[in-house]
């Protein structure tokens, strides 16, 4: 049996129906870790204490977290954990990873000229090595955004001045936008101490579509719709609108650039 939890109409999970779902029956809990429709970033932490008590494993899905926050599996205490480097500046190559020793506990179809054991057996073939290349360089160049005496040290420091540059930037965007009359963003405020710069935006008399064309033709790129988090917005009701409007900031976003959609948004309303 799967279990839905509840998504609050702010956009958060509901916590309390989270942990009335996790009993002694559940083998396996998958969440996200931030949505890359509304931003919100969940409290990972409390699930983790949760399926401790029930025996449970955690996937977490990480894919729009990756390119914001320095992750630590270990800290996390997750048993699953996947991402997609085409996030953080790669090629489009999905990541696993999987807790020491828990891939061998799994039995899934593969083919018979595979090995038979961990990572082996989950792999349908050969690897595809020109990407792998990719995610390399992709790291490496994260990492010329930091400093520090090992890698590790160095893509955290990285990560941490790529978290304040799109916080900052995410906040100036979000405060721009609030005070329009018709504009409606969805989510928790950007200057809560864990969000993805991520914005959700509904323009009143106009659908999403016709949003991101007004802004291509002052070339400024944004896309609409429900960005596979089609569950969260039907929930919110935004599904028979036609989704949303998204805005992102990320590592190469500049202040003027969040000017410049900001203006576009004045002349929009």
């Amino acid at each position: 049996m799967v279990r839905e939890v509840a998504l609050k109409p702010e956009g958060v999970l509901d916590y309390e129906d989270f942990a009335s779902k996790i009993t002694e029956r559940t083998r396996l809990v998958a969440m996200g870790l931030a949505s890359n429709m509304l931003g919100t970033v969940n409290d990972v932490h409390l699930i983790r204490r949760l399926t401790y008590d029930v025996g449970a494993w955690l996937l977490i899905d990480a894919v729009h977290a990756a390119p914001h926050f320095s992750l630590d599996v270990q800290a996390m205490g997750c048993d699953f954990l996947l991402c997609s480097a085409y996030k953080f500046y790669g090629p489009h190559v999905g990541i696993l990873y999987s807790r020491p020793g828990l891939l061998d506990r799994l039995h899934p179809d593969r083919l018979r000229t595979a090995y038979q054991h961990a990572p082996y057996s989950i792999e349908t073939g050969t690897l595809n090595h020109a990407a792998i290349a990719g995610v390399s360089a992709a790291v490496d160049f994260i990492g010329a955004l930091g400093a520090g005496s090992s890698q590790r040290e160095t893509l955290v420091s990285a990560m941490q001045a790529i978290r304040q540059h799109e916080a900052e930037l995410a906040s100036r965007l979000f405060h721009g936008l609030k005070p329009f009359p018709g504009i409606h963003i969805y989510g928790v405020s950007p200057d809560v101490p864990m969000r993805a710069p991520t914005l959700a935006i509904a323009v009143a008399q106009k659908t999403p579509q016709e949003v991101c064309e007004i802004l291509a033709s002052r070339n400024i790129f944004a896309w609409d719709g429900h960005f596979y988090a089609i569950r969260a917005a039907e929930v919110l009701g935004l599904l028979e609108k036609g989704g949303v409007t998204r805005l992102g900031i990320s590592a190469y976003t500049t202040r003027e650039e969040v000017d410049q959609v900001v203006e576009a948004f004045r002349e929009l309303v």
